[in-house]
Parts: structure tokens; sequence; C-alpha cells
């Protein structure tokens, strides 16, 4: 039981890394105290720097791969138990 918990908290994490319209709608942008990848993403697209979007998405995106490729090892793992 316990590896579809971890699974589940990972794919939930990787899942949040994007979200932005709960972020918009619920949390707000409070400049100078919050501020989330997302909402930064889009500032620096608004703002005609493509580069810095860019650069913030590959990391994102990044990030969101190690946690899937961490969650389909945590899954091997608990098949060979």
């Amino acid at each position: 039981m316990l590896p579809g918990i971890i699974s589940g908290g990972m794919l939930a994490f990787s899942r949040a890394l994007a979200e932005f319209g709960a972020v918009v709608l619920v949390a707000g942008n409070i400049p100078g105290r919050t501020l989330v990848a997302s909402v930064f993403i889009y500032g620096e697209v608004e703002s005609d720097n493509p580069v810095g979007a860019a650069a913030v998405s590959v990391l994102l995106l990044t990030l969101s791969f190690i946690v899937l490729w961490l969650m389909n090892r945590v899954q091997q793992r608990g098949r060979r138990s």
C-alpha cells in the first residue's frame, strides 16, 4: 500500500508544479510576497521575455520528469517486494 500512496503523492506534486488557474484565483499573486513558477512564466511572457519564460519552463519540465522517474522506480521496487 505504501508504494501506491507515495506514487499518488508524487503524481500530485508533479501535476501541481504547472497549476496556473487555481493559483491565480485562490492564492493570488501578492507583489513582493508570493510568486509561483507558473505565474512567473506568465509574467515573463507578458513582459516580452520568452528566454526567461523558457528557462523556467525547462526547469519545471526537468523537475517533473525527475519526479515521474522516481515514481517509476518506487513502483518497480514495490513489485519486487
